[in-house]
């Protein structure tokens, strides 16, 4: 998460959640959506998608993967700090 196919990191140093194949197909990336979505998101920032793909985890599951997200937040603030940054408002430019 993101999807490796948003490349805001390389594939080996991607974070993810395991998900059971039940609820993995549910999500808003899995196959095809997930072509279309990469396209869609283009040029957002890392955690904007970040926060939809958490907040699609948590409406299919509810907070049965709490833990494991809190936990991919961690290694992104860990090992990709500027990923993790808040952008700038306009007004603080």
């Amino acid at each position: 998460m993101p999807q490796a196919a948003a490349k805001f990191t390389s594939r080996e140093e991607d974070g993810a959640l395991a998900l059971p194949h039940e609820e993995h197909v549910l999500t808003r990336t899995y196959g095809v959506r997930g072509r279309a979505i990469v396209r869609i998101e283009a040029g957002l920032p890392f955690r904007q998608v970040l926060a939809r793909d958490i907040r699609d985890v948590r409406y299919i599951a509810g907070a049965k993967y709490n833990k494991g997200l809190r936990e991919l937040i961690a290694y992104y603030r860990t090992h990709f700090p500027e990923l993790m940054q808040k952008p700038l408002s306009p007004r603080s430019q």
